[in-house]
């Protein structure tokens, strides 16, 4: 494999497991008091635009990156809505 696919499967790890940590505090608190919305439903937006170009210029690991990104985002936005 070469370099530059590693260091992009790599980086499509990386922000996939970005969002975990706040996932289980929200969960684990059942809170929401320090969570902006807004910033997660513009990850959302922008993954789901992003994903439309990786898929456009065929590039595996933008779309998986911005698949698991979306799917993170939108736990949050789920988790959110159920706390707040």
């Amino acid at each position: 494999m070469q370099l530059y696919l590693l260091s992009g499967y790599m980086g499509v790890f990386f922000f996939s497991i970005m969002q975990i940590p706040q996932i289980i505090k929200m969960i684990k608190r059942k809170s929401v008091c320090d969570i902006s919305v807004f910033l997660f439903v513009f990850i959302l937006s922008a993954n789901i635009c992003m994903l439309y170009y990786a898929i456009h210029i065929k590039s595996t690991p933008v779309i998986l990156n911005n698949i698991v990104q979306a799917l993170g985002a939108s736990i949050v936005i789920f988790l959110y809505f159920l706390y707040r």
